[in-house]
């Protein structure tokens, strides 16, 4: 009960950071671009398979146009070495393609991961994303789980 309560407040942080975040401009042209929102639970048994990890956490993501608002927060009690994190492209159960790369090194293992970055994605991958939330997870991938510690499926805000 104490880690759902975690969890649910981690979820909370998370969503407003994000709000922070993702505050930008409409586009200059007019033209309608492309926006979505959405969060994802990272747990280890989300995983395929299921991984032993004991990390757990949250992530936003924001897309207007082709700018990617993240942000990220790993609990991680037993100090795992997290040297990776992605979106991929796949369904609940199957595993996919990576199409953001999130994080890549340096490795990290403190028992607080805390990431928001803003980064530049292709228009087809950002439009691919906003037209199918739910078909995208994120995970993280530890030294120790390098196929992938903590998942979690994008679901739409």
């Amino acid at each position: 009960m104490v880690v759902h309560r975690r969890l649910l407040a981690l979820l909370i942080a998370v969503a407003a950071l994000a709000v922070l975040a993702v505050s930008t401009p409409a586009g200059a042209t007019g033209e309608p671009t492309t926006k979505c929102a959405a969060y994802a639970v990272l747990k280890a048994e989300n995983e395929v398979p299921p991984s032993a990890s004991k990390a757990f956490g949250a992530a936003a993501v924001h897309i207007d146009g082709t700018t990617l608002s993240l942000a990220v927060t790993i609990v991680n009690p037993a100090r795992e070495v997290f040297f990776a994190g992605h979106i991929h492209d796949g369904d609940v159960g199957a595993n996919g393609p990576v199409v953001v790369p999130l994080f890549l090194g340096p490795d990290t293992n403190r028992k607080l991961i805390v990431q928001a970055a803003r980064m530049e994605i292709d228009a087809t991958t950002a439009a691919g994303i906003c037209a199918d939330v739910d078909g995208f997870y994120v995970n993280y991938h530890t030294r120790a789980i390098p196929s992938g510690a903590i998942r979690g499926q994008l679901i739409e805000l």
